[in-house]
C-alpha cells in the first residue's frame, strides 16, 4: 500500500502577517523543519522593546524606526559569517537611508572596532541593551544562530527572519515587501 502526501503550502498554515523567504512547501512544511539558511519565519509582533545605544552613545530603539520598514542584523565581531554579511551592508547602507541596523550582541568596544574596519557608519551600528541570550531567544527561535536578520515593517512588527547570510538583494527586497 502506498500513501502519497499532498504537498502542503506553508502559507496556509502560517498567520497572515507572516512572510517567508522562500516559501516552504511539501514534506519540509509538513514536518515543520527549518533548514539552515533557507527560512525562519516569525509571526508579526512588536519589536518596540528592542533597544540599545548607537556607537555615538545615543539611546536608540526599534520604535524610533516607526513609519519605515527596516532590516536589523544581529551579529558579533567574532562571528565570521556576520562580518561577511556586514561587508555587503557597508555599501548598501547609503541607498537604504537608515533602514539597515546592525545590532551588536556584545559590548561597544569590539563592535566599534569591527564596524570601523568594515567602514560602517557609527549611527548604523547599535549595541543591544539586554543580554545576547535574551535577544536571541526572543527573535532567533531554537537553536539561535548568528547572523540573524529581522525584517521590521513600518509599524515596528517582525515580518520575516533569516538565519545565516541574507545578502544585499534579499535585504532590499525585504525593505520593499515589509513596508
Amino acid at each position: 500500500m502506498t500513501i502519497a502526501a499532498e504537498p502542503v503550502s506553508s502559507a496556509r498554515r502560517r498567520p497572515p502577517a507572516c512572510k517567508t523567504t522562500p516559501a516552504r512547501t511539501g514534506m519540509v512544511a509538513l514536518l515543520g523543519a527549518t533548514l539552515v539558511g533557507l527560512t525562519a519565519c516569525a509571526p508579526a509582533r512588536p519589536n518596540a522593546q528592542l533597544q540599545g545605544r548607537d556607537l555615538n552613545g545615543r539611546h536608540v530603539r526599534v520604535a524610533d524606526l516607526a513609519g519605515q520598514p527596516a532590516v536589523l542584523l544581529l551579529w558579533r565581531s567574532d562571528c565570521g559569517p556576520c562580518l561577511i554579511e556586514l561587508q555587503g551592508w557597508a555599501g548598501l547602507e547609503r541607498a537604504a537611508r537608515g533602514r539597515l541596523v546592525a545590532v551588536a550582541l556584545e559590548p561597544a568596544p569590539p563592535a566599534a572596532a569591527a564596524s570601523q574596519r568594515l567602514g560602517l557608519p557609527s549611527t548604523m551600528v547599535w549595541t543591544a541593551s539586554e543580554p545576547a541570550s535574551e535577544v536571541l531567544t526572543r527573535f532567533g527561535g531554537a537553536p539561535p544562530r548568528l547572523p540573524l536578520a529581522i525584517a521590521v515593517d513600518s509599524a515596528g512588527r517582525t515580518c520575516a527572519t533569516h538565519h545565516g547570510i541574507l545578502g544585499t538583494d534579499r535585504a532590499k527586497d525585504w525593505m520593499r515587501r515589509c513596508s
